[in-house]
């Protein structure tokens, strides 16, 4: 799962938040609320952030040991891979980097 800083820089390069009923979201002290609240963030699921990082996403290989990597639609020699722990972390990764160009 991402934590509530990772989910929190979702929100903010404008991630859909999930409302009412549904989904998982998580308040800043760790607390996971029954629905969500003012002050929670919506975590989403793998396919969820596959999804809307739309044609942006371009592959994700790796393991639980060394970590999971994450590329955007090119595979080019200036296209760094993003890391992450696990593949949602990658992926929220670089679903923030595809968004915060747009947003900027």
């Amino acid at each position: 799962m991402i934590d509530y800083k990772l989910a929190k820089q979702l929100r903010k390069v404008g991630l859909p938040q999930k409302k009412y009923f549904g989904g998982l979201h998580v308040k800043e002290n760790g607390v996971v609320p029954k629905i969500r609240t003012l002050d929670s963030v919506y975590i989403p699921t793998l396919s969820e952030l596959i999804e809307a990082c739309g044609d942006g996403f371009g592959g994700l290989f790796g393991n639980s040991k060394k970590g999971f990597w994450c590329y955007e639609e090119l595979f080019m020699e200036e296209n760094n891979p993003i890391k992450g722990k696990t593949p949602l972390i990658a992926v929220a990764k670089l679903y923030i980097k595809l968004n915060e160009k747009v947003n900027n």
